[in-house]
């Protein structure tokens, strides 16, 4: 209530047709508003305080009285069963605003007054996966809970504590290395932190609340005395990505024994500066991720404790940019980033084997790899100014088209990635076909079931006919469990339909973890899918 504080009163004025606003108009001249009445013209429980027992009070004004129904949450640890005081339990009435309260010591919270209807509950508390009632594993959705009027209904959630990763980092002669960071990384090009940690005195690191999946572990790079130095290393005892071990995390569970020695080396310094241009910063992409560096006067940067390998140098600002390939040894090395205009793409659509395409609905869209910054768009006929890089590249078509090649215009090779210069046009041709395959999915649980809004992932087999579709496309099972994929060229894809993708960072499978489909021009295939688990 505004102007006061504290928990809602749990007793009531009875509400017969009118609401609050009504009672307060009764009143003009008090400041005092009438005791919240719930949902149903009940009360809830003393938890709601601050913006919670706003949100209760809103109802009130709107929601008729109804009979009054009762429900209760416990909430406990998974694995102990110990009730989890002080968790959020978020309640949401089907299509209207969703209230919160958090559990008291007993793990226990009671929610009064509720109109009879249907209801999704859901729990949360830090260090745990967040658990919605009805849900059987991670990332699927749950069941609604319908309350009838005067019911009183008990639920019990039980929360899973994110899972942790340990080990680790020794020296040459298997003695622990302190201060060395320890990151985790999803999977991706280039992967991605989730977390970074130190190890103590003993050269042991605990990396927690990891969301299941497939994982990265990678320790940084630290200076030696004598000047030598720890480069960056996988686990698996590896420089490089493409060939660390992968870390499999579950819930309420801990991998263990994770034990890297790190590859010595020298680490060098890169100095630059940059030349006919200014930016505010300077980006560093390695196959360990991406750093920046702030440009100071004179248009100078600098980054340290680089480790050898191949780089690509960016700098954009003012409508120009730089972009410099090159490999860094153990010496140290300075560049000069000359500055250019932005590079410029023109996108020329074209129907040689007739019919009559929209081409005016179809859009070429670029992801730069590696790098930061907004997905670039262009439509057929135009030209537009796009940064730097490298460059992944996708078409939208209409559902009755399909896209059969893409080519550059000087080559007239097909194109598995763009790259572009400062000071550079470049012109693409898109060749559009008509006849496309079309697919049908028909998820299904391990019962048998139909998988209603199941979410299904469909991935080209090879580079270049990702390319032409868009790289992952998604879609959602419908209630009888289907869905369809339109606009696709002719090839073979592969197919997964799983909640526990869609909880990733990064949508992504092993090759052969799906199932595998091959596509003709002109023809709907029709598939019939199981829901899986993929971890």
């Amino acid at each position: 209530m505004p102007g006061r504080s504290g928990p809602i009163p749990r007793r009531s004025s009875p509400v017969t047709g009118q609401c609050a606003v009504r009672r307060r108009r009764r009143r003009p001249k008090s400041r005092r508003s009438a005791p919240a009445a719930g949902l149903g013209g009940g009360s809830v429980l003393s938890a709601f305080s601050g913006p919670v027992r706003y949100a209760a009070l809103v109802w009130v004004m709107v929601a008729p009285s109804l009979g009054a129904a009762v429900l209760t949450v416990m909430v406990v640890d998974n694995r102990t069963s110990r009730p989890l005081a002080r968790a959020q339990v978020r309640v949401e009435p089907l299509g209207r605003m969703a209230i919160s309260a958090w559990t008291d010591r007993g793990g226990v919270v009671t929610l009064q007054g509720l109109a009879p209807g249907a209801y999704m509950v859901r729990a949360e508390r830090a260090g745990f996966a967040p658990r919605t009632y009805g849900q059987r594993r991670f990332g699927e959705p749950g069941t609604p809970i319908v309350l009838d009027a005067d019911g009183h209904f008990t639920a019990e959630m039980r929360l899973a504590r994110l899972g942790a990763v340990s080990g680790e980092v020794v020296d040459e002669n298997e003695v622990g290395l302190p201060d060395v960071s320890v990151t985790a990384l999803t999977l991706g090009e280039p992967p991605k932190a989730v977390a970074t940690v130190r190890t103590d005195d003993r050269g042991m690191f605990r990396i927690a609340g990891l969301a299941p999946g497939r994982y990265l572990v990678r320790t940084g790079a630290k200076p030696l005395a004598g000047g030598a130095g720890l480069l960056p290393t996988y686990y698996g005892q590896t420089a490089s990505a493409a060939r660390a071990a992968l870390v499999a995390v579950r819930l309420d569970e801990e991998v263990e024994r994770i034990r890297i020695r790190p590859l010595e080396g020298r680490l060098a310094r890169l100095s630059g500066r940059l030349l006919g241009g200014t930016a505010e910063r300077a980006l560093l992409l390695s196959d360990g991720g991406v750093r920046e560096a702030p440009v100071a006067a004179g248009g100078r940067f600098e980054f340290a404790e680089l480790e050898p390998g191949a780089y690509v140098l960016l700098a954009e600002g003012g409508g120009r940019s730089g972009y410099a390939e090159f490999t860094l040894g153990e010496q140290d090395a300075s560049v000069t980033l000359e500055m250019g205009p932005a590079p410029v793409v023109e996108l020329l659509c074209l129907a040689p084997e007739g019919g009559n395409p929209d081409l005016r609905a179809v859009s070429l869209f670029a992801r730069r790899k590696g790098g930061e910054g907004a997905t670039q768009r262009v439509q057929c006929g135009e030209r537009a100014a796009w940064e730097a890089g490298r460059w992944e590249l996708g078409v939208l078509t209409p559902g009755d088209s399909y896209v059969a090649a893409i080519l550059e215009a000087e080559s007239r090779s097909p194109l598995a990635e763009l790259r572009l210069l400062p000071g550079t046009a470049t012109a693409l041709h898109l060749f559009v076909s008509g006849n496309p395959a079309s697919l049908e999915v028909r998820v299904r649980t391990p019962e048998g079931l139909e998988a209603a809004g199941a979410p299904v992932w469909l991935r080209a087999a090879d580079a270049e006919l990702a390319q032409r579709v868009g790289g992952i496309r998604a879609a959602q099972a419908d209630q009888q469990g289907r869905c369809s994929f339109l606009g696709l060229p002719p090839g073979r894809y592969e197919l997964v339909a799983s909640y526990q993708l869609r909880a990733q960072a990064g949508v992504d499978w092993p090759a052969g973890g799906g199932t595998a489909v091959v596509l003709e021009r002109g023809r709907q295939t029709t598939v019939e899918l199981p829901l899986t688990v993929v971890d």
